[in-house]
């Protein structure tokens, strides 16, 4: 199974990877544009779904994801980390697992692949994830993931103000569900199914 390499996948994302019966092939060369960007991911905050984008130097369409540069002159690692904070610290896990996504926003990540790897390796071991992988230098254009039939809800930060946020990335399942959170996958269908 060939899967691609974004930034905090989503629900849906760790639901497949966690599923795979097969080993699994991460794609660093897919090609990145606007209508797949690998450097966004969402969070769940008191106003709903936020989308939190990982800034690039242009040309931002059309490039492989190996090439894709992190313009660190903006401060986006202190707002994102800022932004988890705000939206997850009265999370029922989130004093449990955040020093191990910490780093991500402390260091400094050169390129997107490097940034985007890093967070797949802390959430398959967060999430005790046990599969082979490799990644694979091919090129490959955009890859699409299997659709999810249907989110089963759970309790979210905001819950008591919001409706159920689904397919947020894979951080709001971890502060949310801690240790739950792989039962979770687990029990997630796809449309192809």
């Amino acid at each position: 199974m060939i899967l691609p390499l974004p930034a905090f996948g989503s629900i849906q994302y760790f639901a497949q990877l966690t599923q795979a019966k097969e080993p699994i092939q991460f794609a660093i060369n897919e090609t990145v544009d606007r209508r797949n960007k690998r450097n966004r991911y969402k969070t769940v905050d008191n106003n709903g779904t936020k989308l939190n984008s990982i800034p690039i130097y242009k040309p931002r369409d059309r490039k492989y994801l190996s090439q894709a540069i992190i313009a660190n002159e903006e401060d986006w690692q202190r707002d994102h980390w800022r932004n988890l904070v705000t939206s997850y610290n009265n999370s029922p896990f989130f004093e449990f697992y955040d020093y191990k996504f910490q780093e991500l926003f402390t260091k400094e990540f050169t390129n997107l692949l490097e940034f985007n790897k890093a967070t797949l390796e802390i959430a398959m071991s967060v999430l005790r994830i046990k599969v082979d992988y490799r990644f694979m230098d091919e090129t490959l254009e955009p890859i699409a993931l299997l659709e999810t039939k249907k989110y089963k809800e759970y309790q979210q930060v905001f819950s008591p103000k919001l409706s159920f946020q689904e397919n947020s990335s894979i951080l709001d399942l971890i502060f949310n569900l801690g240790p739950d959170s792989k039962s979770y996958l687990e029990t997630l269908a796809f449309s192809s199914e």
